[in-house]
């Protein structure tokens, strides 16, 4: 792992490089940005071409917790374990992503702020007890259209991209950013609640002058692309956790 003088500073209770041995809960909570709901994928004996199955998918509101400022009801993705990992190959014809949780419903921050998308996307995910995995099938009515460019890490903010926020205290006050364009160029920070919004946008700024080793593959297909993350838990920061006790990270 990779990570200059941008690296968050220890929090107590916190701790890195860590592995999950609980479970893990998604509670989505950015509104208008990714905000989603699972929804039941196609069987595994659907055909050819059908997405992946979902797994451990939806569940219900989370408990309440005082002072994080969550909406109520928010919806929460509990991923499985995987005990075979992915190959981030840009390929999604894994084990692990006919296991996975599954996301499948969003809605648009602009130009129509909570309106439907007008895109089809599918986001996976998986973990186990090295890293967080993230598959993406981003899908183009017209894929004449897509953004994408040859450029250096951090610098494809004008592309179209698939971008995760992992908010791994729950507090909605710093979250780790890591992204990528159809041609694999990453982009990682952090963001803090104080960054302030950039570029028209609600989410604040990343500092990106924070950097992660975390591993990632595309490809370019028909109707969009594809993606694959594998963000290695060695590269965050998290609360601890008592026995049986699952880790709760906003998304």
């Amino acid at each position: 792992m990779s990570m200059n003088s941008g690296r968050p500073a220890r929090r107590g209770g916190a701790t890195a490089g860590g592995r999950l041995a609980a479970g893990l809960v998604l509670v989505l909570f950015l509104a208008g940005v990714g905000a989603a709901e699972a929804k039941e994928q196609a069987p595994a004996d659907a055909p050819a071409g059908s997405p992946p199955p979902a797994g451990d998918g939806l569940t219900g509101p989370p408990p309440p917790m005082a002072g994080f400022g969550l909406v109520p009801g928010r919806p929460t993705v509990r991923p499985p374990r995987t005990e075979t990992p992915p190959d981030i190959d840009g390929r999604l014809d894994d084990l692990a992503w006919r296991t996975a949780a599954t996301i499948t419903e969003f809605t648009q921050q602009a130009p129509l702020e909570g309106a439907p998308a007008t895109e089809d996307t599918e986001v996976y995910v998986t973990y186990d007890s090295e890293h967080v995995y993230f598959g993406f099938y981003l899908h183009y009515g017209d894929p004449g259209i897509m953004r994408a460019n040859r450029v250096d890490r951090d610098t494809a903010w004008q592309d179209d991209l698939i971008t995760i926020y992992l908010d791994t205290f729950l507090d909605q006050q710093r979250a780790y950013d890591f992204d990528l364009n159809a041609f694999n160029v990453q982009g990682d920070g952090i963001v803090n609640i104080s960054g302030g919004g950039g570029r028209g946008s609600p989410i604040p700024t990343a500092d990106r002058s924070w950097d992660a080793l975390f591993h990632s593959a595309t490809d370019i297909v028909a109707d969009g692309f594809v993606a694959e993350m594998a963000i290695p838990l060695k590269s965050l920061r998290y609360p601890q956790r008592g026995p049986g006790e699952p880790h709760r990270w906003g998304f």
